[in-house]
């Protein structure tokens, strides 16, 4: 409209439409198609430097007929005030208002998948309260409606390793760990195992106690060959124990009295050593003799070869019914 010199006012001219661009802001967190470990989760958005307020809207479809919050707040991250439901798909965007009340565009559209449920956990080996010693499996399983993304281990108030999964990816799998006992000292320790899924929940941690004992392996009449050679588990037979010792590292093989109707191989950095009482308490030459008896049957009741290490001895025997042969060699008849 225009006015002129006397004061009178003209027509006014022709309106045209036009709108001013807010800019709209981008999501961050959760990112699309999150996975969402909590039933109220933190909502974040980029900031907008002329923005006064912010709407937030969370609906239960893409098309956001069904929404079940409509907020306006001043923060670029928003705490839901109300509980999602367990695996429900949810969807949220934002929009911006400056200090004229102009509302900008929407932002685009982020979904959320809501999973509260934690794992399980089982330790299938060893068990509660059992003795290990040298090398040793750790192993279980471990359940959830999702994906099991990681499996974690501690031996007391060390650090947690991962564990090996036996599928990438799966909701029910096994697990393992290869523990070598003799990296700790000897005694009774806690075993920690927990699992965590590709959500982030973790399952309740399981423990168990630990008696490790690598100082010896042990041999008794009353013993059993597929024990792992305990002072309450002994092996029965001293080349089961020897073998044994080597393969995980055990330097010496203690003899509980009797007499052991073998023919023993020794190995290098393995010593035997007899004479011990049933409960290897104490040792006495006299009154709890260790006897090994090679059956007379024409071989070596003990064989050494291949000896290198000076530590390697045997001690505490009787050694009986043994056949050297008609030559100077390594073996002990």
């Amino acid at each position: 409209m225009v006015k002129d010199n006397n004061g009178v006012y003209g027509s006014y001219s022709t309106s045209n439409l036009f709108s001013i661009n807010l800019g709209a802001v981008s999501l961050l967190s959760p990112t699309n198609n999150a996975l969402v470990n909590i039933s109220g989760p933190t909502l974040n958005w980029s900031m907008n430097s002329i923005a006064s307020n912010y709407l937030v809207e969370i609906s239960l479809d893409t098309n956001f007929s069904s929404i079940l919050l409509s907020n306006i707040i001043t923060s670029t991250n928003y705490v839901l005030p109300i509980i999602l439901s367990n695996e429900s798909t949810n969807y949220w965007r934002v929009r911006v208002q400056d200090g004229n009340g102009m509302w900008s565009q929407w932002s685009s559209v982020n979904s959320m998948k809501i999973d509260l449920m934690i794992p399980v956990i089982n330790m299938t080996n060893p068990s509660n309260n059992e003795f290990i010693n040298g090398n040793v499996v750790i192993c279980g399983t471990a359940t959830d409606n999702r994906a099991i993304k990681s499996v974690y281990i501690k031996i007391d108030n060390g650090s947690y390793m991962t564990s090996t999964l036996s599928q990438s990816g799966g909701t029910n799998i096994t697990w393992s760990s290869n523990f070598l006992s003799a990296m700790i000292s000897d005694g009774t320790h806690t075993l920690y195992v927990y699992a965590m899924d590709e959500a982030g929940n973790c399952s309740a941690t399981n423990q168990i106690s630990l008696s490790i004992d690598n100082s010896a392996v042990y041999v008794s009449k009353s013993g059993n060959d597929n024990t792992k050679g305990s002072k309450s588990a002994p092996k029965l037979t001293i080349q089961n124990a020897i073998e044994y010792a080597l393969t995980n590292g055990i330097t010496n093989v203690f003899v509980a009295q009797g007499t052991y109707f073998e023919n023993i191989i020794m190995r290098n950095k393995v010593s035997i050593i007899g004479a011990y009482n049933n409960n290897f308490t104490s040792r006495d030459f006299t009154n709890t003799r260790s006897i090994i008896d090679g059956k007379s049957n024409g071989s070596n009741v003990i064989y050494c070869s291949n000896i290198s290490d000076i530590s390697t001895k045997i001690d505490g025997f009787v050694i009986t019914n043994g056949w050297t042969g008609n030559f100077i060699g390594p073996e002990f008849g």
